[in-house]
C-alpha cells in the first residue's frame, strides 16, 4: 500500500508537470489494484504529457472504474467537493471522467514510469476532440493545441481521416494536417503503441 506521504514525496520530487501526471496516474492505478488497460490518462492531461508541458492542463483527467479509484483517492486524503477529487495542498485535482475513453484503445500509448506503466489516450482521438471543439463549439483557442498534436510522430492518419469523416470533421482536419513532406514515422520518446 502506498501512503499519502509516499505520494506527496514523489510529487514533490518531480518538478516536471507532465511527469507528475504520469507518476500520479501510475501510483493511483497501482493503489487501486487496476491493470494498465483499466486507467487511461485522457483530455488535456494527455495533451500535456504528449507535448512535454507545452500545453498545461488544470487537472488530471482519467478514465477508470470509479469505485476503486475513489477508494484510493480517499485513502490519500483527497476531498470530493463536486465532480472532481482535490488535494489542494498538493495542487492536484483528479477528474475521473468515466470508465472507458472514447475512441480506440488500439491507438493508445503506454509510457513507462518508475511506478509502473501508464496508458495515454490516443493522439488521434485527442486531435478529433479538439477539432470538434473548434468546429461545433467555436473554441478557436484549441487551434494551438491541434497544431501541437498534429506534428507529433507516429500518427495514424488513415484512422484519423476515417473517424473525422464519421464525425463531420474532415474539412477541418484537412485544414490542419501538416504537409506530407514534413511527416515522418517514428515512435514518441519513451512511448510505444500497444
Amino acid at each position: 500500500m502506498t501512503t499519502a506521504a509516499d505520494v506527496e514525496s514523489v510529487l514533490r520530487s518531480v518538478p516536471n508537470p507532465a511527469l507528475r501526471i504520469l507518476y500520479l496516474a501510475a501510483l493511483l492505478r497501482q493503489e487501486a489494484g487496476l491493470g494498465t488497460d483499466d486507467v487511461v490518462v485522457v483530455g488535456g492531461s494527455a495533451i500535456e504529457v504528449y507535448t512535454g508541458g507545452a500545453y498545461v492542463s488544470g487537472d488530471i483527467d482519467i478514465c477508470a472504474p470509479v469505485g476503486p479509484v475513489a477508494l484510493a483517492l480517499a485513502r490519500w486524503g483527497f476531498q470530493r467537493p463536486g465532480r472532481e477529487w482535490a488535494r489542494l495542498d498538493w495542487k492536484v485535482v483528479v477528474d475521473v471522467v468515466g470508465p472507458y475513453p472514447s475512441g480506440s484503445m488500439l491507438h493508445t500509448r503506454v509510457e513507462e514510469t518508475p511506478y509502473g506503466p501508464v496508458r495515454l489516450g490516443a493522439v488521434e482521438d485527442l486531435i478529433l476532440g479538439r477539432l470538434a471543439l473548434i468546429k461545433f463549439w467555436k473554441e478557436r483557442a484549441e487551434s494551438a493545441n491541434v497544431k501541437l498534436l498534429v506534428n507529433l510522430p507516429d500518427i495514424d492518419w488513415s484512422y484519423l481521416a476515417d473517424r473525422a469523416a464519421k464525425e463531420d470533421l474532415s474539412d477541418i482536419l484537412r485544414s490542419v494536417r501538416p504537409h506530407k513532406s514534413r511527416l515522418r514515422r517514428s515512435t514518441a520518446p519513451g512511448g510505444r503503441r500497444t
